[in-house]
C-alpha cells in the first residue's frame, strides 16, 4: 500500500512539473483520505515543499476520518469540475 501511494504521488508531482514547464497555471491538488494521520501530514508538508520548489500550484483536501469515502468522492467529483490540472 505504502508503495502506491508513493507512485501516485509522484505521479501528480510529475503531472504538475509539466503543467509548470508548460507554462499552464493549472493548480495541482492533493486529496488526503485522513487529515491527521502522521503518515498523510509528512505526505503533505513533502507535497508542499516540491510544490513550492518548483513554483507549481498546489492545494491540499481531505477529511477528518478515513472512513468518510462519500466526502473523499465528493471532493474529487468537486475537483474534476472545478477542472484542477491534477488531482
Amino acid at each position: 500500500m505504502f508503495i502506491r501511494v508513493i507512485c501516485v504521488f509522484m505521479c501528480v508531482m510529475v503531472m504538475g512539473v509539466n503543467f509548470a514547464a508548460a507554462g499552464n497555471e493549472k493548480t495541482v491538488a492533493l486529496v488526503m483520505k485522513d487529515l491527521f494521520n502522521p503518515f498523510f501530514l509528512k505526505m503533505e508538508s513533502g507535497a508542499k515543499a516540491y510544490a513550492k520548489q518548483n513554483n507549481i500550484p498546489f492545494e491540499v483536501f481531505g477529511v477528518e476520518r478515513e472512513t468518510e469515502v462519500e466526502r473523499q468522492i465528493g471532493i474529487v467529483d468537486n475537483l474534476i469540475s472545478r477542472r484542477y490540472g491534477a488531482i
